[in-house]
């Protein structure tokens, strides 16, 4: 064999070393980028993700003629956010227990959360969307079995029907006082007003004389104009005691806490591909940045 056959046959051997490297080398990152974390994530969504069930209801926040008020659905929205809801939640029905003492180390709630921790689990596993269209509240709640989900939603209804009970009879009681207490003052103003034309109508053989009859006159028209506010006021009480009734606050129950047929989540098979594609998208990132830097570090 000739020097130069030789050297052909080196250059063609040393070629093929080189591509078995690099070959190697893309199996090796095949292998930590790709398949270790998709094995990873079959192992999880598999066998070690808890079940996640969802529960459903839709209320309405309307007045007893029939009546719809935006304000008033926004404010129970509110309300279902609070954390005076989960405050309600968790001493009466253990709704932090249960989400510490079940799921998976991804989904349970921590052991040694804060308030704060816990608040913003809560925003995460509550939801309250309002519909314009409707004036109806959908209140959702994702648990960790069939019957927590929707206990804890009629646990949240009967909350926002108690809770716009108070509202309402305080405004109405509000309301009311401030109307017995017009009818009070126009009350004494009409007594007043009938004392003082008492005072000036004495009965007397003598003629009264001009000043004594104009004071009479304005005595009688202060005692009239108070008898018709008097009157007034109490036609507007009863009124009032009559819009009350109609404009009485209620929460309707339009679609009562649903039961779970199966687990909304997690979604195994979706989720182990997300796991896939999104380490091929990774290990091609930083696959790039890898040879931008080798490229740099050669000027």
């Amino acid at each position: 064999m000739s020097k130069v056959e030789t050297e052909v046959v080196r250059a063609e051997a040393s070629s093929q070393e080189i591509r078995q490297a690099r070959v190697k080398r893309l199996l090796r990152r095949i292998g930590i980028w790709v398949v270790v974390p998709t094995l990873l994530g079959i192992v999880y969504y598999g066998f070690l993700a808890a079940p996640q069930y969802d529960s459903v209801a839709v209320i309405q926040v309307q007045s007893k003629s029939g009546g719809k008020s935006d304000v008033d659905s926004m404010l129970v929205k509110t309300y279902v956010e609070s954390r005076e809801m989960l405050a309600l939640l968790t001493e009466k029905h253990g709704f932090t227990n249960h989400y510490q003492e079940n799921g998976d180390v991804f989904t349970r709630l921590s052991a040694d959360a804060n308030t704060e921790d816990v608040y913003d689990y809560y925003r995460k596993v509550v939801g309250v969307d309002y519909h314009s269209k409707s004036r109806t509240l959908e209140i959702s709640v994702r648990a960790f079995s069939v019957e927590a989900a929707p206990d804890f939603v009629a646990a949240i209804v009967a909350s926002t029907e108690a809770m716009a009970d108070s509202i309402d009879g305080s405004s109405r009681s509000a309301r009311r006082t401030l109307a017995d207490q017009q009818v009070d003052a126009a009350a004494e103003a009409l007594s007043v007003a009938q004392t003082a034309l008492s005072e000036v109508t004495i009965a007397t053989d003598e003629a009264l004389t001009p000043a004594q009859v104009a004071n009479v006159e304005t005595a009688r028209y202060k005692r009239d104009l108070a008898r018709k506010l008097y009157e007034a006021a109490l036609t507007a009480r009863t009124r009032l005691a009559a819009d009350l009734v109609e404009q009485q606050l209620h929460v309707a129950v339009v679609s009562p806490p649903s039961r779970p047929s199966g687990a909304s989540y997690p979604h195994r098979v979706w989720g182990i591909l997300t796991v896939f594609v999104l380490s091929i998208v990774l290990m091609g990132v930083f696959s790039m940045l890898g040879a931008a830097l080798k490229e740099h570090a050669r000027f």
